[in-house]
């Protein structure tokens, strides 16, 4: 009898917590995001070049679509603009720590920022209304960062590198 209560009741607390939640997704803590390479952009938002593959979900105009420039991030540089389509709805940003999936040729960059993470929980979050938010880079250090940007419910990313060398390509 004790064997078939217990059974029950494991059950009834096994089910009553796999349910969908309606909590944001920017609450859960998570692996951390591994990025393949990132796309170079002056701060303009003018593409320079492509390092690595980037793995990322940027949108595309005409639909929206967001990014963040200028990457990388150097040392001489106080700040990044996260840009996106949309300029009336509340939206939501957060950033996460990320690692390079496969060491890039040496050709690429070698910052030795490759340090092991263990987790890939959010280190900032904004929600803003604007069509660009302006973020202090002392706000972070050294390293590779997963930038997330939630417009009307579809979640959008880039991959931004804050670097306090000036890199040459």
């Amino acid at each position: 009898m004790k064997n078939i209560f217990f059974l029950l009741l494991t059950s009834v607390m096994f089910l009553s917590t796999c349910k969908k939640d309606d909590s944001d997704i920017s609450n859960y803590c998570f692996d951390v995001p591994e990025i393949g390479g990132y796309i170079q952009r002056d701060a303009n938002g003018s593409t320079i070049g492509i390092v690595g593959k980037p793995i990322h979900y940027p949108g595309e105009y005409p639909g929206a679509w967001m990014m963040v420039c200028p990457n990388p991030l150097f040392s001489y540089m106080n700040s990044f603009v996260v840009y996106c389509s949309d300029n009336t709805n509340e939206k939501k940003l957060w950033i996460t720590r990320a690692k390079f999936k496969n060491q890039l040729s040496p050709t690429g960059v070698t910052l030795g920022m490759n340090t092991a993470w263990l987790s890939g929980g959010k280190i900032f979050e904004k929600k803003f209304v604007e069509r660009d938010i302006h973020i202090d880079k002392s706000l972070f250090t050294e390293g590779y960062y997963r930038v997330y940007l939630e417009i009307d419910g579809q979640v959008y990313y880039d991959n931004l590198v804050i670097s306090n060398e000036t890199i040459y390509y």
